[in-house]
């Protein structure tokens, strides 16, 4: 039988330092080596998620949960592009500019690729986001003034990094929209104590039906697909998994949606899993 194995990435697969430990990429580079199936499944854009795998993967990644599938080794086009409704983006706009939150605009289009727009004030999450993708020399970035020439291209995310109450003040003024189709995710930011980040996409922009498009198209003779996750994004890539992992820690609805539970992210519990039942 063959099994394509997805992990998420941060609080999953990588450790505390959002790295892959020597451990779990000796370990993953060993698995590949023998041809099992993996990729990852994440909220990272394909940029990130480079220079944390730097191992070549067999079969696509979904990145910016499940916005995109692409090939990591390739600068090619993306496979699958779910991106935002016009009406939606303009809406996510409006309210985080009334609510004076810095709203960073991803869109694709065919003539500049990917582009990452950010506001000239932010605040100390966006900035120290900002940092970290201008050290790693992300081609992706852009400044921006006004909103509006983002939100004429193809918006394939949206998200905003704040203070825990401002992010819940956005979330609930994005309700109707929410309803209406637009995918929110709230997260802790994994790298600056007490900032949380509200991350916007499509309908169709979720893990499990990027890896579900990804099976049908990239991987048809997966019979079993194993899934490895901590956090709410996961929830749609579990639905999808005939077994589903979840990590120590998880939060609570991962966990009670996973087949098992094993030791925390910075424990390197997933390679650990996967050397200890991956079929020789």
């Amino acid at each position: 039988m063959t099994t394509l194995y997805v992990s998420d990435l941060d609080g999953t697969l990588l450790d505390a330092h959002s790295a892959l430990s020597p451990t779990t990429h000796a370990g993953l580079a060993a698995l590949l080596a023998r041809g099992v199936q993996f990729t990852v499944a994440t909220a990272r854009s394909i940029p990130a998620i480079r220079e944390r795998i730097q191992l070549p993967l067999p079969v696509p990644v979904a990145a910016s949960n499940g916005a995109f599938v692409c090939d990591l080794g390739s600068d090619a086009p993306p496979h699958r592009i779910a991106s935002i409704d016009p009406g939606a983006a303009v809406t996510v706009a409006r309210e985080a500019a009334e609510l004076g939150l810095p709203l960073v605009i991803v869109t694709w289009t065919p003539d500049e690729r990917q582009r990452l727009w950010f506001p000239a004030d932010h605040n100390e999450g966006t900035a120290a986001y900002l940092r970290e993708r201008r050290s790693a020399q992300d081609p992706r970035l852009q400044p921006v003034t006004d909103p509006r020439p983002p939100l004429e291209r193809r918006v394939t995310g949206m998200w905003v990094i704040a203070r825990a109450a401002r992010i819940e003040a956005l979330y609930e003024r994005l309700a109707p929209t929410r309803q209406a189709g637009l995918r929110a995710y709230r997260a802790d930011d994994h790298s600056l104590s007490g900032w949380r980040w509200l991350m916007m996409s499509g309908a169709d922009a979720n893990k499990g039906a990027a890896v579900r498009w990804l099976i049908e198209t990239h991987a048809p003779e997966a019979e079993r697909l194993v899934a490895f996750g901590d956090d709410t994004n996961d929830l749609t890539l579990f639905a999808e998994a005939d077994y589903a992992v979840a990590t120590a820690n998880a939060v609570p609805q991962v966990k009670a949606a996973a087949d098992e539970v094993i030791g925390p992210h910075h424990e390197d519990a997933v390679i650990t899993w996967l050397l200890g039942n991956v079929p020789n």
